[in-house]
């Protein structure tokens, strides 16, 4: 099966205080009404895995807005598995919580006919909370991230795109792979149309063991990590993780495939508009 469509989404993210119910006060953080992205506000980076064909990966300021731009390819070695690109900016200040009001417009994916996995592309807030042992670098960390997803084999219809959130413990150094904790997929936080604004909520309540997602005026829905069959209950979720800053980033995953054509994904992302609360310090 090959799908064939654009993705263009439109982005604003504000960082909240302890509680998504309570929120505090808010110091703007950055308008991107500069020429250039301050770097002592962000760190750029790009992340691979495997052998990703990247072509192209913009983070830019444009006409006074944010934009984020990533389009790669798969390899084209094995019909085995597949790669992930990741263009993202990193919040070097530590947030417990993050709002986003995410607008599809467009995205482009081709997947493999002679590979079964599929091609992804995502828009995704989130980012690692705390650490589970004292493994290397990133294992044990549990971070949580709150997205807008399209794939390739997706039964619905072209402009929809399904509204995902996760908890997850990473394995390796680099949390190459990761362990579910708990998921939340489109039958609890839906789908929207492209073209339809959906406000999305991440929020750490670390004192009922849990992260909060929520979607516009819905009711507020949890994952308890402690309650996880994943959950070893020698753990414990009071050390700070390898990285606890959070990050915005564009992203997919491709097959490899070794038959024409060749699987792609594109992604685009502007507008965005970052606030701290008050409890960050920042002024």
């Amino acid at each position: 099966m090959k799908t064939n469509l654009g993705f263009c989404i439109v982005l604003f993210v504000a960082l909240m205080a302890t509680s998504v119910q309570a929120q505090s006060s808010y110091y703007l953080y950055d308008d991107f009404n500069s020429k250039t992205i301050d770097p002592d506000k962000w760190i750029g980076t790009y992340v691979s895995t495997g052998d990703t064909g990247y072509l192209d990966f913009v983070c830019h300021i444009q006409s006074g807005t944010l934009h984020m731009q990533n389009y790669f390819y798969g390899n084209t070695s094995s019909d085995l598995g597949s790669v992930r690109g990741t263009n993202r900016l990193l919040l070097p200040s530590d947030t417990p919580g993050i709002i986003g009001t995410i607008q599809v417009k467009a995205y482009e994916l081709t997947d493999c006919l002679s590979n079964s996995s599929e091609t992804q592309v995502r828009a995704r807030i989130g980012g690692g909370y705390f650490k589970t042992g004292t493994g290397t670098l990133a294992i044990g960390t549990v971070g949580a991230n709150i997205f807008v997803r399209r794939l390739s084999g997706s039964t619905d219809k072209a402009n929809v795109f399904e509204v995902v959130g996760n908890v997850y413990r990473c394995n390796d150094s680099y949390c190459g792979t990761s362990t579910l904790l708990g998921s939340l997929e489109a039958d609890v936080l839906g789908t929207l149309n492209k073209g339809e604004k959906v406000t999305l909520q991440l929020e750490w309540d670390q004192a009922n063991h849990r992260f909060i997602f929520k979607r516009d005026n819905q009711p507020e829905v949890y994952i308890n990590y402690k309650e996880s069959d994943n959950w070893n209950p020698s753990w414990d979720d009071v050390l700070p993780p390898h990285d606890s800053r959070k990050r915005l980033d564009v992203l997919g995953d491709v097959p490899g495939c070794t038959s024409e054509p060749r699987p792609m994904a594109f992604i685009e992302v502007k507008s965005l508009r970052v606030v701290f609360p008050a409890a960050c310090g920042v002024k």
